[in-house]
């Protein structure tokens, strides 16, 4: 029998200056099978789809990488963590 499990979730905020993806998390245990790829062309579907001319995301610094992969670039600009001495997120976007 196929227990079901939650590997990861994503979620968009949609703001007066655009979407943007305010989360996507995939258990650790799950990263590296390919399901962030696959979710990443879902955001993509999704956006097509509601006619979404950009999808803005502040990703952590680890992962900046894995946007670059999926087509985001990074706009240059910086913004500081909203947690007092937590790191500074660069914004990244991706164009439809």
């Amino acid at each position: 029998m196929h227990n079901p499990e939650l590997v990861g979730f994503f979620a968009f905020e949609n703001s007066e200056d655009g979407i943007y993806l305010e989360s996507l998390w995939i258990k650790k245990s799950a990263l590296k099978q390919g399901i962030g790829a696959a979710t990443s062309k879902f955001i993509d579907q999704l956006a097509i789809e509601n006619g979404w001319s950009k999808i803005k995301v502040f990703p952590d610094p680890p992962v900046e990488g894995f946007y670059l992969k999926c087509g985001y670039t990074n706009t240059g600009e910086k913004f500081p963590s909203r947690i007092a001495g937590g790191p500074t997120f660069s914004l990244f976007e991706k164009v439809y």
